[in-house]
Formats: structure tokens, C-alpha cells, sequence
């Protein structure tokens, strides 16, 4: 009987411990995420805060998906937000959205299929670097 009570009670400090580990792994990325230029993947999204503009990254993310030559098949798009569909030839989907956080910057979020692929979505991710302005500054300064 002591046997069995001191197991169980073992058993729920693992369960404890286990529950207090994952906590922290969500603090972290959560945290990491906050920092600029911090790319993050997490629950299938891969998320990255990006020091441009919400129009500069929309057009990367287009020219993205067009290098890869993958159609586009729903583009929504405003100055502040933009949410991309597209399929790659398996029919796997890719979900891009884009969130202004400033007018210097935005949030970028890639989900490709349901449960997400990290591995897809960093592909894509590299591509849209690709695509992005050389500098930070987006639009061209008018001259004074």
C-alpha cells in the first residue's frame, strides 16, 4: 500500500514538472517573438516581426509565391493587412498574412497545410527575404 501511494505520488511530480517545462518553452517563444527580426515557429505557424511595411512585404510575398510557381488564388490586401492563398501542386495550401505593426513594420505568418510544415514554410520565408528591400525604408524620399 506505501508502495503504491509513494508511485503515484511520483508519478504526479513528473506530470507536474512535464506541465512547468512546457510552460516555459511557450515563454520563451513568446518572448522571442517580441524582438524584431525573431522568426518563430510555433502550433504550425511560422512567424516573423519584419522592419518593413505592410505594402513592401505584400509585394515580396507575391513575387515569393510567383518564383516558386505557385498560383495565388485569393489576395486580400489593404495598407494595414494583406492574406494571401495559394496551393502548391499537391494541393497543400499556404496561408500568408500580414499584419502592419507600424508603418515601418509588420508582422508576417506563414501556415502551409493544416497542421503547418515548418520546413515548407521556411522556404518560403527565404524567399520572401529574397524579395524585400534592400533597406529598411520602403518609399522613396522626396526630395527637399
Amino acid at each position: 500500500m506505501r508502495t503504491k501511494t509513494l508511485l503515484r505520488a511520483l508519478v504526479g511530480m513528473l506530470l507536474c514538472a512535464a506541465l512547468f517545462l512546457q510552460m516555459g518553452c511557450v515563454a520563451a517563444a513568446v518572448g522571442a517573438a517580441a524582438g524584431a527580426g525573431a522568426v518563430v515557429y510555433f502550433k504550425g505557424n511560422l512567424e516573423e516581426t519584419m522592419s518593413h511595411s505592410t505594402p513592401a512585404v505584400h509585394r515580396a510575398a507575391q513575387s515569393a509565391l510567383r518564383d516558386l510557381k505557385v498560383p495565388i488564388i485569393k489576395d486580400e490586401y489593404d495598407k494595414v493587412n494583406a492574406k494571401i492563398e495559394s496551393r502548391f501542386a499537391d494541393n497543400t495550401t499556404i496561408w500568408i498574412a500580414i499584419d502592419a505593426l507600424s508603418t515601418t513594420s509588420s508582422k508576417l505568418t506563414i501556415r502551409v497545410g493544416t497542421f503547418g510544415e515548418e520546413s515548407r514554410s521556411r522556404m518560403i520565408l527565404e524567399r520572401i527575404h529574397r524579395n524585400l528591400p534592400k533597406s529598411s525604408s520602403d518609399q522613396p524620399r522626396s526630395a527637399l
